[in-house]
């Protein structure tokens, strides 16, 4: 494989504009604004896009299958 496929792509592309603009997963993190914690120091910000790719399902097609939930426990 010399690409990630599309999908996966678009799905990193959306989880961190979804970071980057305060809005990941707004039921869980109403009213709190982790951005500054995560700027502040690179470690959380690797920490939150390794737990966001390692729990990402991607089938046979290159297809995501999980990404809400990849989102979610990313956001926990």
């Amino acid at each position: 494989m010399d690409h990630l496929p599309v999908d996966v792509r678009a799905a990193l592309r959306f989880f961190a504009f979804y970071i980057a603009n305060g809005t990941l997963d707004v039921d869980l993190l109403e009213g709190i604004d982790y951005r500054p914690q995560l700027m502040a120091f690179g470690a959380p910000l690797e920490q939150v896009f390794a737990i966001f790719a390692n729990v990402l399902q991607v089938d046979e097609n290159g297809e995501v299958l999980n990404e809400g939930d990849a989102q979610y426990r990313a956001a926990q």
